[in-house]
């Protein structure tokens, strides 16, 4: 069955790419337009939306993120130059070391080493006769 869905949804999605990429280029060239005509769309910058007959062209602007390059030379320039206070250090449990003695800390209540079973069963893959 899983086998003839992806199937089915290999030949749709398929028929459908012509459609995706047209889409795509005529929404390019809305954009085009209206970033050209952006100052009397939007009234000057006093709105943010314009109203088509078929539907909205919106301009938004997305809460600011931070991008890091390079992490482990930022982590170390900000250690230099004493701004740690944006450096996290995160504290938590070490549950590999855990595992690997778990003698240390069998007292220690809060800490339980568990190991379930699962029972599993794996049909073989067979054809349906005629």
């Amino acid at each position: 069955m899983n086998d003839a869905l992806a199937a089915v949804k290999d030949e749709y999605e398929t028929s459908a790419e012509p459609h995706r990429a047209r889409r795509d280029a005529l929404s390019r060239a809305v954009q085009v337009w209206a970033d050209a005509h952006r100052d009397e769309l939007t009234q000057h910058g006093k709105v943010k939306t314009h109203t088509l007959t078929t539907g909205e062209i919106l301009w938004r602007t997305r809460p600011p993120s931070v991008v890091i390059t390079g992490a482990e030379a930022v982590l170390d320039l900000l250690r230099r130059i004493g701004l740690s206070r944006f450096i996290r250090l995160k504290e938590e449990i070490n549950r590999e070391a855990i595992l690997a003695d778990p003698a240390a800390v069998a007292a220690v209540p809060g800490i339980a080493i568990r190991q379930p079973e699962d029972f599993v069963i794996l049909p073989f893959e067979t054809e349906l006769a005629d």
